[in-house]
């Protein structure tokens, strides 16, 4: 009997230990700093840039944002944090800005290539009914 009761007890506290962890508040995250969300924003950015092949479709654009996106860090580097948060933007902006060139560039790239392809499905056809029309002329000759 007293096994049951302190295994009841146990069980009890137990689940009473569960919850009230589960329900503790949890510690706030530290709020990010300005140049630290500018940073971030340039890095993703040009990183997103650099997976679609920007900075060979669209070099000079990528070269600029590359170089801001440098100076940035050099401010950064010399404690003028202000500085630094105006350039990250600015990189960040134009590695966006040649993202979506890059991509306008590879999008027309890819309708082209379609339209070739269509095009030669189309001739490959026309050609093989020229071909059937001149072989059944030339049974109907042999006949």
């Amino acid at each position: 009997m007293k096994k049951n009761v302190l295994a009841i007890l146990m069980t009890g506290f137990a689940l009473l230990l569960a919850v009230s962890c589960a329900s503790a508040p949890q510690k706030p995250a530290e709020p990010l700093d300005d140049l630290s969300v500018a940073r971030k924003a340039a890095e993703d950015s040009r990183a997103k840039a650099l997976e679609i092949k920007a900075d060979v479709a669209v070099n000079a654009l990528f070269t600029e944002a590359d170089t801001v996106f440098t100076a940035a860090k050099e401010s950064e580097t010399a404690e003028a944090p202000e500085a630094a948060r105006g350039e990250y933007t600015q990189a960040a902006d134009l590695f966006t800005t040649a993202y979506n060139e890059a991509k306008a560039k590879r999008d027309a790239a890819m309708n082209a290539l379609d339209t070739a392809e269509r095009e030669r499905v189309a001739s490959e056809d026309v050609l093989r009914q020229m071909e059937e029309e001149q072989n059944t002329e030339e049974e109907a000759r042999n006949e």
